[in-house]
Order: structure tokens, then sequence, then C-alpha cells
């Protein structure tokens, strides 16, 4: 949607756990795309000539090349090329690319808990958040400087309370899993819902907030996680359909998957998920003013944004630290290769018999 050389081609669009503004979601190098091109023979200087060579490959031959040593940590992600995607999605929204068109943004309730849990520790700390948190500032912010890691992980501790050990593990574990959710999915969605609708795009945005009963051992998940990441293929899609006693879904929870399916497609067809198959509860359309959106559990309810202070924190605070970061990786930058070119102007100064000396 946020690509200019789609106007007049789509319609609209769906986001589904997070949007085009979450920082997982785009990358700003083609290095990927390149690496590939090279193993299969296509490393042609030309786009055109790269792409016709690609399409003339056999696809079998394409998919072993993964397994046969692309190496495993590459960013396939959406990149900033500078054609289809100009600049940052957020920059694009300020200029309402996306105005005339229908979107369909949302997160579930845990969705952060598929990074949060694994990584916890038995019994989870603080201390091994604040690790966790510090990997991410590095991963995700290429810092430099070991400062501007901790103050970005400080500030993530102290924003969600996490404060200092010794903690309830249960506390920790819950604070941390609204975090990544907060972060990765949740704050991203309700900016880019703000942003959709200020430019000019009919926007509606939900929430997925129901604890599905299926049996632990097809996906155990703590007690105070209600829906995950990966529970929007079970409704979204239908996945239980054909063996509900195996999966122990209720009769409640396989028509709520069933309802979301009708507001889905209603929204593909109509562009609005309450025009077309009936739905019992009247989706609103997603303003600045009201920030309705819909909450799909059992019963299924309108509900209104009231989290701001974490909106807050997600899309100016943080963002502001970042900034910051930079800036001092920056200035070190400057400052070290000043320092070598003043010893290198020095060694040059001096005469021979000086430098023999």
């Amino acid at each position: 949607m946020v690509s200019p050389l789609n106007r007049g081609l789509i319609q609209g669009g769906i986001s589904v756990s997070g949007s085009s503004l979450a920082p997982w979601s785009l990358t700003e190098s083609s290095n990927v795309s390149l690496e590939f091109s090279k193993m299969v023979g296509c490393d042609m200087p030309r786009p055109r000539a790269r792409l016709r060579c690609l399409r003339n490959k056999d696809a079998q031959e394409l998919a072993e090349i993964r397994e046969e040593g692309l190496r495993g940590g590459l960013d396939w992600r959406p990149n900033i090329d500078g054609v289809f995607i100009s600049r940052h999605p957020r920059e694009l929204l300020g200029e309402n690319v996306t105005s005339g068109l229908h979107y369909m943004v949302g997160a579930t309730s845990h969705d952060g808990s598929i990074y949060s849990l694994p990584a916890a520790g038995n019994p989870p700390t603080v201390a091994q958040q604040r690790f966790i948190f510090q990997t991410y500032a590095s991963v995700a912010y290429h810092f430099n400087l070991e400062s501007a890691e901790v103050a970005v992980a400080r500030s993530l501790l102290h924003e969600y309370g996490l404060i200092e050990d010794p903690m309830d593990p249960l506390d920790v574990l819950t604070r941390a899993v609204q975090q990544s959710t907060d972060l990765l999915y949740g704050m991203p969605a309700e900016e880019s819902a703000r942003l959709n609708e200020a430019g000019g795009a009919t926007t509606y945005k939900y929430t997925l907030s129901i604890r599905l009963g299926y049996p632990p051992s097809y996906l155990p998940k703590a007690a105070f996680v209600r829906a995950e990441h990966f529970d929007t293929r079970i409704l979204y899609f239908g996945v239980f359909e054909q063996h509900p006693e195996v999966y122990n879904l209720t009769a409640e929870e396989l028509e709520l998957g069933r309802t979301i399916r009708r507001y889905i497609a209603n929204f593909v067809k109509n562009g609005d998920p309450n025009v077309g198959d009936p739905v019992s509860v009247q989706w609103p359309e997603y303003t600045v003013s009201s920030r309705q959106f819909i909450n799909l559990d059992t019963p299924t309810t309108v509900e209104t944004f009231d989290r701001e202070r974490q909106y807050l924190f997600a899309t100016e605070v943080l963002p502001a630290i970042v900034r910051v970061g930079k800036e001092a990786d920056e200035a070190r930058t400057l400052s070290s290769k000043g320092k070598k070119c003043r010893n290198k102007g020095s060694k040059m100064g001096k005469s021979p018999r000086s430098m023999m000396d």
C-alpha cells in the first residue's frame, strides 16, 4: 500500500500482527538479493538482465540454493530500494500515499510471547531481561557504543517496571511479554492505523485476544497468555475446522473463526468488514478521535485504545533515545578519524633525522 507504484492497482490491504512500521519489517539493503543472484550465476550488473536470468532458472534449482550454502542469517525482508519502496513507510504515510484506500491492521494480545517466553530464563529474572534488551539494541540499531545499548535497555526495563532483582518470576515474564508485544506488534499497528486514517485511508483496527482451548501438546503457552502469534492462522484460515475434536475447540471458538473470515471476506470484496455476509458485531471504522477497534474474543466487543503512555514511549521516547545513541556513535567516529589525521600529520612533519632519533 505504501508504494507509489501501486496507485491504481490495489484497493487496500491487510496487515496481520503489526505493520510496515514494525522495527523488524523492512531492511535498507538489497545485498541479500545480490548474493542470491550471484550464487545462481545471475550476477549481471544491470537489474533487468539479472531479473531475466533469474526468471529463466529452474524453480527447483532456486529452492535448493538455501540448502546448499546460502547463509541462514540472510535478511529476506522487503527493502527500501528507492524504487518500489522509495523511502521509509513512515515518511510515505506522512504524504498521504494511501489516501482513498481501505486498510485493516491489528495484532494479537500476546504476539510477543513467541520471543519472550523461550528466552526468559528459568526462572525469569530482571538481569536476563537486561541482557536480552541490550542484545536487541545491538542487533536492531547497530550501535558502536555499548553505552547506547545500555541506555536503550535501561529505558525498556524502567518503562515496563522491570527495576531490579529479586522480582516474582511470573511478574517478570508477564511484563517482558507485554513489552515485546507492544514494541514489535501492537504499537506499530496502532501507529499505522493513525497514520493511514489521517492520510485518508478508510481504516479498521482489531485485537485478537481469545485464549483458544487447544491442548498444550499442540502449542504450550503460559497461563497468562491469551492469543499469541500463531493463533491467527487457526482462526483466520480455519486450520482446525476439519478436526475440532482433536484440537478441543469449543463451538464458540469455531464460530469466532468463521466470523473473522466473514469480516475479512467482506473487507476484501467491499472495503468494509460489515457489508456482505452478515456479522453479529459491527466493526467500527478507526478514527484518531475515537480510537475504537474490535476485540476478537468470545464475546466479541468494541473497545477504545487506552494505552497512550506506552504508545508515546514506543513512537517518540524510544526513537529519541536511539537517535541520541546514533549521534554519539557518529561523534566518536569523527573524533577517531580526527585523531588519526593529526597523528599522521605530525609524523609527516618530522624530519628524517628526528624520525630516526
